[in-house]
């Protein structure tokens, strides 16, 4: 029976480690607020300020004229239409499934949905990439 020590209870939270995080979380305000204008202070501008720039070439009378007849042009192809749309067939052939539908488009390499594979590794673990102290978990 000398084998059957009590071990000592631990704490339920450990104040150093859940320290170490908050104090990661203001650092990492602190750095997010010092860039924020760089990365995202447009979005405190207002439109005008934004397009100034961009305004003469919106603005431009040769564009516009070159934009109403492209826009002409399409009209009159579109009026020269039955108003149907007309799709082209596949190249491949539709394969042999119970629909005869399913599937046809994924089989090719450019399609597939599935792009990590059936089963996606994870890519460790998220206190590990925070950088944080696995004490602090619950």
């Amino acid at each position: 029976m000398a084998g059957n020590k009590e071990k000592p209870e631990l704490p339920d939270h450990d104040f150093t480690a859940k320290d170490r995080i908050w104090k990661d979380h203001c650092d990492k305000e602190k750095n997010f607020a010092r860039h924020w204008q760089g990365t995202w202070g447009f979005m405190a501008q207002s439109y005008d300020e934004v397009i100034k720039d961009e305004l003469p070439k919106l603005r431009n009378p040769e564009l516009q004229k070159l934009k109403q007849n492209q826009l002409k042009q399409q009209q009159t192809e579109k009026s020269s239409d039955d108003g149907c749309i007309r799709a082209q067939p596949s190249s491949k052939p539709v394969p042999r499934t119970t629909g005869r539908e399913i599937g046809w488009r994924s089989s090719e390499p450019s399609l597939v949905l599935d792009k990590y594979g059936r089963e996606a590794r994870p890519r460790g673990s998220l206190i590990r990439q925070f950088n944080w102290p696995t004490e602090a978990l619950p």
